[in-house]
This record gives C-alpha cells, structure tokens and sequence, in this order.
C-alpha cells in the first residue's frame, strides 16, 4: 500500500500530456481513470499484478444509472493510461455485485492457485438475490 500511495504522488508531481482525442467529451475526467461510457461507482479490487495495476470497480455494463451492479476491470503500467477489460463479475442468482477488494494469492493459501497462474482472489458483497 505505501508503493501504491509513493507511486501515485510521484506521478502526480509530473506533467503528463494525455492524448486529447480520447478525452473530448465535455465534463470527461482527463487525469482520473473513467469508464468507456455508463455508470461507475466504488473502485474495489485494486491489486499489482505480474507488472500491472489491475482496478475493479462497482459498474452497470447496462446502462447510466444505477442498477446491474457489477465490477467493471481495467488495468494500467503507469495508473494514468489505462486498458479497458471485458466486466469482472456480473449479478447472477445469489444477487448483485458490491463493494470489496482483490488479492493476488502467491502463496496458494486458498488453494486455486495452477501450475501457470496463480489466483487472484476476491471478497465482496453479494446481495439483492430475488429468490
């Protein structure tokens, strides 16, 4: 967490020219991370991994209100250019998806871990099942 919280007052201190033809729309963050387009909300799940910061977010893939709640995914090398990455997580029967957090579990506590990849692991709050 202090690498993360260094890191981001460093680039901070730096000028950085973001290119104007992907932020034109008006009232459009040109610094801070946003969505392609629809609503966003919490970021959750930020964790470093294999070289990229990877940042999920509470997300409606549907719509610009509120509702469908899921976790939108993008990751970045610098946390100022971003790639934006198919939705983590989408509601199913056991509800919606909320707030919580990721981590990558090196150590296979968990035990999901392969011979190639290890797990990222994350917690959240699943709620607002309609059974």
């Amino acid at each position: 967490m202090k690498t993360i919280l260094t890191f981001i007052i460093a680039v901070l201190c730096w000028q950085i020219t973001v290119s104007a033809q992907d932020y034109n729309q008006p009232y459009r963050p040109q610094f801070h991370f946003s969505p392609e387009r629809n609503w966003i909300n919490d970021p959750c799940g930020m964790v470093f991994y294999k070289g990229k910061y990877h940042l999920m977010y509470q997300y409606n893939p549907l719509g610009s209100q509120w509702g469908n709640m899921s976790w939108g995914h993008a990751v970045s090398t610098d946390m100022v250019h971003w790639e934006h990455l198919p939705v983590a997580m989408t509601p199913d029967n056991l509800g919606q998806i909320f707030s919580g957090g990721a981590v990558a579990d090196l150590d296979n506590s968990a035990g999901f871990n392969t011979a190639e990849n290890e797990a990222l692991i994350a917690v959240f709050t699943h709620a607002g099942s309609q059974q």
